[in-house]
């Protein structure tokens, strides 16, 4: 079995699906599945075992309006000699032409599309560049979906917002892995209990209502500071800074990845996501991965984190935030060390790279070959 995957950047920059991707990838790798990883940002090309990834040199990419479509001819040129020989090809993301590319290339050699819209048919992000995507939807991209013979969601929320879109293909809801690191046996430091929101800085992920909360909240817990990372949007940062107006206790990190990422999850206390909209929310299984409970919204597909006692699923605006940050800066560190612990094992247990691939696998080996679909597959 060979698998073309499809990803318009393998840059770190590009966040939760480019780690889900790629790690979806090497984990079918490790399977003994053959799989070619295709992207923009070469030149390279590399393979390790039965993983090989190729990255191609954009087109236009000094052109404004050309830039933003990531036109490359070389890309779509090798996606097509690729998917004559394929079994599947397996497209990640929306509203750029590499993904136009994947779906032209398995409707030319007729191999099943698969596509992961990650994230992208939620409303909030649809209402993003709203009349961009209607248009470029119209021109180019509901023929591409619509031509899939399986769509792939990480979560009932997301199965549900790809249906919104009059998708009548199998959705298979299978949810992104996580890999669980052992922590350092220090566990949490004693000193300072850090209050983290570690993602990209966009306006869905609706930072200025933890900065507000937290604003309201940080004279009664002066042994917490809170630390915002992550890549931005430059104008919503300067937003955000302001709003914060230099505030003790409050920092900007910047971008964290790799390691840097790992130590900031493991050295806080709490990880909070207040966003109006994830369909699966990479960062809170990575926290808890880490051993760091978790308190999000309800526009997270997270509301088991009340059930595993790891964290808090609470609604949506500051004065739910505020209230759950009442209540859970003011626990003892060995009760929130305890809830991360819980974390941990949860993401053991159901969240496995391993277990992700091998869902994966068997929608890959359906489509290929008939038969009852796999137990994920909702027809």
């Amino acid at each position: 079995m060979k698998i073309v995957q499809v990803i318009a950047s393998v840059a770190e920059e590009a966040a939760g699906p480019t780690y889900s991707a790629i790690r979806l990838c090497e984990s079918l790798a490790a399977r003994g599945v053959s799989v070619n990883l295709m992207s923009l940002g070469g030149p390279a090309r590399c393979q390790q075992g039965t993983l090989h990834r190729s990255e191609f040199q954009q087109d236009a990419a000094t052109l404004p309006v050309l830039r933003q479509l990531r036109i490359s001819d070389a890309l779509n040129t090798a996606l097509h000699e690729e998917a004559g020989s394929a079994t599947i090809v397996h497209n990640h993301g929306l509203w750029l032409m590499p993904n136009i590319y994947a779906g032209r290339a398995a409707a030319k050699a007729r191999v099943p599309l698969v596509i992961s819209p990650r994230g992208m048919f939620s409303p909030e992000a649809l209402a993003y560049s709203r009349w961009r995507k209607r248009l470029f939807w119209v021109l180019l991209q509901r023929s591409s979906v619509m031509s899939a013979k399986c769509l792939h969601a990480t979560s009932e929320k997301e199965c549900a917002d790809i249906r919104a879109q009059g998708v009548r293909a199998p959705v298979c809801i299978i949810p992104n892995g996580i890999d669980v690191l052992s922590a350092p046996a220090s566990g949490k430091p004693q000193t300072e209990r850090v209050l983290l929101f570690l993602g990209r800085l966009h306006p869905v992920k609706r930072v200025e209502n933890l900065l507000r909360s937290w604003l309201a909240v940080k004279d009664r817990f002066p042994g917490w500071r809170l630390e915002i990372a992550g890549p931005s949007e430059p104008s919503y940062v300067a937003m955000l800074k302001k709003l914060a107006n230099g505030a003790e206790r409050t920092t900007f990190s910047g971008p964290l990845f790799g390691e840097a990422k790992q130590a900031a999850y493991r050295r806080a206390s709490l990880y909070v996501l207040p966003s109006a909209s994830e369909n699966f929310g990479i960062t809170i299984a990575e926290s808890l991965a880490a051993g760091t409970p978790v308190i999000t919204t309800r526009g997270t597909p997270w509301s088991a984190l009340a059930d595993e006692k790891a964290g808090w699923w609470i609604d949506h605006g500051e004065a739910a935030l505020t209230s759950a940050l009442t209540e859970a800066l003011a626990k003892e560190p060995a009760a929130l060390k305890a809830m991360g612990e819980r974390g941990t094992r949860w993401m053991e247990r159901s969240f496995s790279w391993d277990s992700v691939a091998r869902r994966m696998h068997a929608v890959y080996h359906w489509l290929a070959n008939g038969g009852p679909p796999p137990p994920d597959v909702d027809q």
